[in-house]
């Protein structure tokens, strides 16, 4: 413990551990703050719980069913070896740089399958226009491997829930939507996020949002969302809307729809497919604008001087990248709770005249 140590300093500690001080080699020096992670012990002590729940339930069947999927459930989450994370302070910043070593066996584990093969990004830069007030661009993971080792898994320990898993099949024969083949086999996982400069609404100012979403089988999810918006829009409070979807020009690949919904919220949402990704937008001019990036006829974020403050040295792909504007966020906020402010008495005054209106009738 560490009292142990203070009382006898040439003890061995964690940081004699050869993890620790091969990752330390890799690390700026830790100024301010280290923590170290050790995923084999976490996974370890997690067993802990599966083994309590088996001594408290004293042989009972059920519990040892539920014991022996939790066991195998942190089995199978048991990627991380170690992981160390240091602060230390540059200027007027505090920085942190971190070190992950995952287990050797990754690939016999259901979430290092989800994980192993997402595809970095070799240009990052190229997704998020100069004047974008916000993005996340990450790997993710796939959730068809879950997927399957459930459907596998579950059955097999829980037999009972094999008349309900035949229901759900069957009603995905039914409607000729299926959510491993037509849905998790087709979106791999991997994102963009990107929040734009947007109009100022009754609710303050709001940003413009484009979500992108990579995607192997376009013609087919497409297809799956025609079918999903044509049954919606049977529906009569839905048809009421109008609800429809219409080609955007000078966009090819891309569809608007429109409702009487949306046009109150001041939004045109836009859906579309492009080089291997789903992209949902929330106005035409948003999906151009990272186009416009990508294709390089507009500036880039990362060469912006907002970027440059941050003093980082990116080279190659990378996994996983993302930026707030804090302060753009906290301002958008005040102007949200000023607008609210200002319309709460007339919203009250409404609905006082409409209570005593509802009185007077009602005498």
């Amino acid at each position: 413990t560490g009292l142990d140590l203070l009382a006898s300093p040439s003890a061995e500690s964690k940081f004699d551990d050869p993890r620790v001080v091969a990752a330390l080699q890799r690390l700026p020096a830790p100024e301010d703050t280290l923590v170290f992670l050790d995923g084999k012990q976490l996974f370890q002590q997690l067993h802990e719980i599966p083994d309590f729940i088996t001594r408290m339930s004293q042989g009972q069947p059920d519990a040892e069913r539920v014991t022996g999927l939790l066991t195998e459930l942190i089995n199978q989450c048991s990627v991380i070896d170690h992981e160390i994370s240091v602060q230390y302070t540059e200027g007027f910043q505090q920085r942190t740089a971190t070190f992950g070593q995952l287990t050797e066996n990754l690939r016999e584990k259901v979430v290092g399958r989800m994980v192993v093969d997402q595809k970095p990004f070799e240009n990052w830069m190229s997704f998020v226009p100069e004047n974008a007030v916000g993005f996340s661009i990450n790997d993710g993971c796939n959730l068809l491997p879950l997927y399957d080792w459930l459907m596998k898994e579950i059955p097999m320990r829980f037999p009972e829930v094999v008349p309900g898993l035949d229901k759900f099949a069957a009603i995905q024969n039914q409607y000729d939507v299926h959510l491993r083949e037509d849905i998790l086999q087709s979106l791999s996982g991997e994102f963009v996020s990107i929040s734009l400069p947007g109009p100022v609404t009754m609710l303050g100012k709001q940003s413009d949002t484009v979500f992108m979403l990579r995607c192997s089988e376009p013609e087919h999810v497409e297809g799956l969302i025609h079918r999903g918006i044509n049954a919606l829009a049977e529906i009569r409070v839905v048809a009421q809307q109008g609800l429809s979807m219409k080609d955007v020009p000078g966009l090819d690949g891309f569809q608007q729809i429109d409702s009487g919904a949306f046009a109150m919220a001041q939004i045109a949402p836009v859906i579309g497919f492009h080089e291997g990704w789903m992209i949902v937008a929330s106005k035409v001019s948003a999906v151009k604008s990272v186009f416009a990036t990508k294709s390089g006829d507009a500036a880039s974020w990362a060469n912006g001087d907002r970027f440059k403050e941050f003093g980082l040295s990116i080279n190659g792909p990378v996994q996983s990248i993302s930026f707030t504007n804090t302060g753009e966020n906290i301002r958008a906020m005040s102007q949200t709770m000023q607008m609210l402010g200002t319309m709460a008495p007339l919203m009250l005054g409404a609905a006082q005249a409409e209570a005593v209106e509802g009185s007077a009738n009602w005498i």
